[in-house]
């Protein structure tokens, strides 16, 4: 039912977005360009503020709509982002995380109508700051590499906590339901500082963090492992993972725990694999350039409007 409520509230933000851009004043329609990092939240990440290797880059392109003269700080805006994240136990300062040795990467897909509020009135201050919120939907497929495997494998494809286990296997063991979506609705929020350069043009910075309705971003969750021998035994993981010479159970069997000895520190199959309490989150942080589209070729003032206007704010 939840679910169902999310689907619900995005498609109402998409029909909403479209009917006001719908409108089409080119004067209101402005361009943003976006380029920065990303990163993620989660398990595999335990400190704050992510070191430059587990940082990914960021791509966003979007339109903004003033939605009325009359509230002239209030817009939507509908973006579409390609970015990257990743997580390595390696890299973690926790000496039992390192041991753990688990790592994933993936790349984000992700369109997102929201609405826009400038915390000042851009016709009288150059420095803007402004807030924005909204419904997205996003596309996600966490993988990894295995010595010895060709190419890379996809997670979520080989049920690494278990989730093709025979249901009598999994309440022998007391495994719940860990399967999970590749597309997902997330809640995006950000701030942002905004210089306007001209009546036109405008540069500014941007963090946009995305709360998520799951803990599988980096397909770690589970607070305990499948008992080694498991996978290689259940009939659902017995066929060959892409057509390769693995089967899909060998796979999970090498990539649900990687534990290693770390100075000392032995990991081994009673320690916790993941926190399924805690959701993951991901974020980007972007340079961002926003063109008004009335002084373009097919703008009000452009060679091909037919129209010829002045715009004083």
């Amino acid at each position: 039912m939840r679910g169902n409520k999310k689907i619900i509230l995005f498609i109402g933000l998409i029909v909403l977005t479209v009917n006001v851009f719908g409108q089409f004043e080119p004067d209101r329609l402005r361009l943003n360009i976006g380029l920065g990092t990303s990163s993620y939240l989660g398990d595999l990440i335990k400190q704050h503020v992510p070191i430059v290797k587990q940082v990914s880059a960021d791509f966003t392109a979007g339109i903004t709509y003033d939605v009325s003269p009359d509230i002239p700080q209030l817009r939507a805006r509908l973006n579409i982002s390609l970015l990257g994240i990743r997580g390595n136990d390696n890299f973690n300062p926790r000496l039992d995380s390192r041991a753990r040795n688990l790592n994933f990467k993936s790349t984000v897909w992700e369109i997102a109508p929201m609405i826009e509020y400038d915390l000042v009135d851009r016709s009288v201050y150059n420095i803007v700051p402004y807030v924005f919120a909204g419904v997205g939907i996003y596309h996600f497929n966490p993988y990894t590499y295995l010595q010895n495997f060709n190419g890379k494998v996809y997670l979520h494809d080989i049920g690494t906590e278990g989730q093709f286990l025979e249901d009598a296997t999994k309440k022998s063991l007391g495994i719940g339901n860990n399967s999970y979506k590749l597309t997902q609705l997330n809640i995006p929020l950000g701030v942002g500082l905004r210089y306007e350069v001209s009546e036109t043009f405008s540069l500014g910075i941007e963090l946009n963090y995305r709360v998520l309705f799951t803990d599988h971003l980096d397909d770690v969750s589970a607070n305990k492992y499948v008992p080694k021998g498991t996978f290689l035994a259940s009939p659902a993981y017995n066929h060959p993972y892409n057509g390769s010479s693995w089967t899909v159970g060998q796979l999970a069997e090498a990539l649900s725990y990687r534990g290693i000895s770390v100075d000392g520190f032995n990991y081994n199959y009673n320690l916790r694999r993941g926190n399924p309490n805690n959701k993951d989150a991901f974020y980007s942080l972007q340079i961002m350039a926003t063109f008004r589209l009335d002084n373009l070729p097919f703008g009000n003032n452009g060679p091909f409007s037919g129209r010829n206007r002045s715009y004083g704010y």
